[in-house]
């Protein structure tokens, strides 16, 4: 496994999913990097675990276990500029493409709801396969071009959960809700400026999950 640099890591942040850089493995806190995955897969577990029991799998299931998911993320306050951003998601690893005026507007068109976004906090995106029936700990790696020692940070990390699990969370929340009660609105999405009543008429938890801020 590569080596990180030891001022980046990542810390569990809130119930989005989203980690912010905060101090992480092997930053001298007396944590191992095998105990700081295991704890995240433990805090992940506490999220939606529940509702993957009985929900089924994903429509778009390739039928092997895993659904096709597209993840947006705002790495806007980060450097690139001579770094490949790497997503790593279990034995899977694949590059991040950097984000174009063309695919911000034909995510917008399948998912409204990121019309709340400015363009600038859409940075990069990936379309990658995902396990359509499980929780799956995803990180991305900041990989300079300019050295060759291996080393990388970590950009952030997050949790992905099948489209099935949810919706079926949205639905249990929705139900919990009084009647005129509103529905909480998620810390990286009211950073932005969006109500209950915007998340609840989008009714797209699926749009709400796919992006990714590494700033909160």
């Amino acid at each position: 496994m590569s080596k990180e640099t030891r001022e980046s890591g990542c810390v569990a942040n809130n119930t989005s999913g989203d980690v912010r850089n905060v101090s992480g493995p092997d930053s001298g806190s007396g944590f191992t990097r095998r105990e700081f995955l295991q704890t995240s897969a433990a805090v992940a577990g506490l999220g939606l675990s529940g509702s993957l029991g009985g929900c089924g799998g994903s429509d778009d299931d390739d039928g092997n276990g895993n659904e096709t998911r597209t993840y947006l993320f705002d790495f806007s306050r980060m450097d690139t500029r001579h770094h490949d951003m790497v997503m790593v998601a279990g034995r899977k690893t694949a590059k991040l493409q950097e984000i174009g005026t063309g695919d911000l507007a034909a995510f917008r068109v399948e998912h409204p709801i990121l019309n709340i976004l400015p363009d600038e906090r859409v940075t990069h995106w990936i379309e990658i396969d995902m396990p359509s029936e499980g929780i799956q700990l995803c990180y991305v790696q900041r990989v300079s071009r300019l050295v060759t020692d291996g080393s990388w940070d970590m950009a952030m990390q997050f949790y992905h959960f099948p489209r099935a699990a949810l919706h079926a969370s949205r639905a249990r929340e929705l139900a919990r809700l009084s009647p005129g009660e509103p529905m909480q609105v998620n810390v990286k999405w009211g950073r932005h400026g969006a109500t209950a009543d915007q998340i609840t008429s989008f009714g797209d938890p699926v749009g709400e999950d796919m992006y990714k801020d590494s700033t909160t």
